[in-house]
Protein backbone atom coordinates (compact mmCIF):
# COMPACT_ATOMS: atom_id res chain seq x y z
CA UNK A 1 0.00 0.00 0.00
CA UNK A 2 1.25 3.56 -0.68
CA UNK A 3 1.23 6.33 1.45
CA UNK A 4 1.39 9.54 -0.88
CA UNK A 5 -0.51 12.27 -1.17
CA UNK A 6 -2.63 10.57 -4.21
CA UNK A 7 -3.90 8.50 -1.67
CA UNK A 8 -5.57 10.80 0.74
CA UNK A 9 -7.29 13.60 -1.45
CA UNK A 10 -8.61 15.96 1.09
CA UNK A 11 -4.56 16.06 2.05
CA UNK A 12 -3.67 16.96 -1.26
CA UNK A 13 -6.37 19.54 -1.09
CA UNK A 14 -5.51 21.20 1.92
CA UNK A 15 -1.58 21.28 1.11
CA UNK A 16 -2.24 22.69 -2.76
CA UNK A 17 -4.28 25.34 -0.68
CA UNK A 18 -1.27 25.79 1.62
CA UNK A 19 1.19 26.35 -0.58
CA UNK A 20 -0.72 27.89 -3.29
CA UNK A 21 -0.57 31.23 -0.77
CA UNK A 22 -3.90 31.01 0.29
CA UNK A 23 -4.57 30.32 4.02
CA UNK A 24 -7.61 28.06 4.45
CA UNK A 25 -7.45 28.17 8.22
CA UNK A 26 -8.64 31.64 8.49
CA UNK A 27 -10.74 31.36 5.55
CA UNK A 28 -13.07 28.23 7.82
CA UNK A 29 -12.35 31.00 10.87
CA UNK A 30 -13.82 33.96 9.23
CA UNK A 31 -16.83 31.37 7.71
CA UNK A 32 -20.50 32.49 8.59
CA UNK A 33 -23.45 30.85 8.39
CA UNK A 34 -24.35 33.10 4.57
CA UNK A 35 -21.22 31.57 3.32
CA UNK A 36 -22.27 28.43 4.38
CA UNK A 37 -25.85 28.71 2.99
CA UNK A 38 -23.58 29.81 -0.71
CA UNK A 39 -21.63 27.20 -0.42
CA UNK A 40 -24.46 24.96 -0.47
CA UNK A 41 -26.32 26.43 -3.12
CA UNK A 42 -22.62 26.52 -5.51
CA UNK A 43 -22.56 22.37 -4.51
CA UNK A 44 -26.57 22.32 -5.48
CA UNK A 45 -26.18 23.82 -8.76
CA UNK A 46 -22.64 21.10 -9.37
CA UNK A 47 -25.60 18.22 -8.48
CA UNK A 48 -24.38 17.95 -4.83
CA UNK A 49 -27.59 18.32 -2.33
CA UNK A 50 -26.12 18.65 1.12
CA UNK A 51 -27.52 20.16 4.12
CA UNK A 52 -25.94 23.45 6.14
CA UNK A 53 -25.05 20.66 8.93
CA UNK A 54 -23.31 18.55 6.45
CA UNK A 55 -21.28 21.66 4.77
CA UNK A 56 -20.07 22.79 8.45
CA UNK A 57 -19.01 19.05 9.07
CA UNK A 58 -16.89 19.13 5.86
CA UNK A 59 -15.87 22.76 6.85
CA UNK A 60 -14.79 21.50 9.91
CA UNK A 61 -12.76 18.50 8.37
CA UNK A 62 -11.09 20.68 6.09
CA UNK A 63 -9.81 22.61 9.63
CA UNK A 64 -8.81 19.49 11.12
CA UNK A 65 -7.06 18.20 8.07
CA UNK A 66 -5.07 21.62 8.04
CA UNK A 67 -4.46 22.29 11.38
Amino acid sequence: MSNSFDDYPLLKLVSSLNTSGENILDKIENTTYNDVLRLRMEAAERGIEMTPSEVVDLIQLLKAAGS
